[in-house]
């Protein structure tokens, strides 16, 4: 097992109000790892959709990945995104003098370079400043204010 995909994120997929079935491309360990989000293109607002409830997965383990079939088509005016979202958790427990079990530590080591992969799929999505900003100056953006032009 690796992981040979670099990315944690499918689409975003257009909807047709006729497709339910869309692809992902990088490995899951669980299907509870899947984040399918819908999100209105006119308006920008994104709605997390949950799992059994909207959708199901498939491919979970696979190392090119899966589908998730949607229990109702994404419309016209909406587009699918899928993403990964590994816990930020360390499930393995290696007991001293005890089997060394290579399948294991494989999974772990995995599950090591899919949460780096999701931090760095998140950060992509970030504003950043300049490396050569001067530290006296504050990437801080202030408080917004309601109703102001």
């Amino acid at each position: 097992m690796t992981v040979n995909a670099e990315t944690s994120k499918s689409g975003p997929y257009i909807g047709n109000g006729s497709t339910v079935v869309h692809a992902y491309a990088f490995k899951v360990l669980d299907q509870s790892h899947i984040v399918v989000t819908q999100t209105v293109i006119a308006t920008g607002v994104e709605t997390v959709l949950t799992i059994s409830t909207h959708y199901s997965v498939s491919g979970v383990g696979v190392d090119g990945g899966g589908n998730i079939t949607m229990v109702t088509a994404a419309p016209t005016t909406d587009t699918v995104t899928i993403t990964r979202a590994v816990p930020k958790t360390q499930t393995t427990d290696l007991v001293n003098r005890g089997a060394v079990q290579p399948a294991v530590i494989e999974t772990a080591l995995d599950r090591g370079v899919q949460q780096v992969q999701d931090f760095d799929e998140e950060m992509t999505r970030v504003l950043r400043v300049p490396i050569s900003t001067a530290s006296s100056v504050s990437p801080e953006l202030p408080a917004p204010t309601a109703l102001k032009t």
